[in-house]
């Protein structure tokens, strides 16, 4: 959940710890938070590419990074970076389909937030993420509700879109199961919200994931001009 632009900057900042997937970073004569924060980022970066470009085996390169980094966070009891990198394992579990460790990493990281933040933004869309993959869309809809407020507050465009866009699968999910005409349209509001907030981060891979979503909703419901135009 970071613009391609942030992502771009982060490889670049990591270049002279490490130089590609499947490479150990360098972490010689780093300090134990310095060499944390380096594995944790280069362990979402592993999962982030690894996932677009289907690369084998690096959501399990990226758990074994991150889990390093969460361990020493947790020697030095960092609270914030703790509930960082579980949502960031939880994220690598849900892509491997391991809904119940996903589950668990999240709800040890929420555990760790006492104030509202980007990282308990985040921790809460994975929770709507997992949710629908366990065909459980109703909770994953009272999550999402119930942390407006908190979106609201941040200034990230990319999570903020990612809510938007997490909130439209659900209600084209639960319009697809209870075939009720105020969840399309609910859909198709969260997906231009969507649209917009990645307009605004400049994220041009997640706003055409939006734009396939939408494409997929109106061939649903056989507007097929629409669907061919996204």
């Amino acid at each position: 959940m970071r613009t391609e632009a942030s992502t771009r900057k982060r490889g670049k900042a990591l270049r002279g710890y490490w130089q590609r997937i499947g490479e150990r970073p360098n972490l010689e004569d780093l300090e134990a938070s310095t060499a944390a924060e380096v594995l944790l980022r280069v362990g979402v970066l592993t999962g982030a590419i690894g996932s677009k470009n289907q690369v084998t085996e690096a959501d399990e390169t990226a758990k074994n990074l991150i889990s390093e980094s969460l361990t020493i966070f947790e020697s030095l009891r960092y609270r914030k970076k703790i509930a960082e990198a579980q949502t960031e394992l939880a994220l690598c579990y849900w892509r491997t389909g391991e809904l119940n460790e996903a589950r668990d990493f999240l709800k040890e990281a929420l555990s760790q937030i006492t104030t509202d933040s980007e990282v308990k933004a985040k921790a809460n869309s994975a929770i709507a993420i997992v949710e629908p993959g366990a065909a459980n869309f109703s909770r994953a809809l009272r999550i999402l509700t119930n942390s407006a407020p908190l979106f609201e507050k941040i200034s990230n465009q990319t999570l903020k879109g990612s809510y938007h866009v997490t909130l439209g699968i659900v209600f084209r999910n639960l319009w697809e199961s209870k075939n009720r005409t105020e969840y399309v349209d609910r859909a198709l509001i969260e997906y231009a919200a969507a649209s917009y907030h990645f307009e605004q981060a400049e994220h041009r891979c997640y706003l055409a994931n939006t734009e396939d979503n939408l494409r997929f909703l109106y061939y649903k419901l056989k507007h097929y001009e629409e669907a061919h135009k996204h």
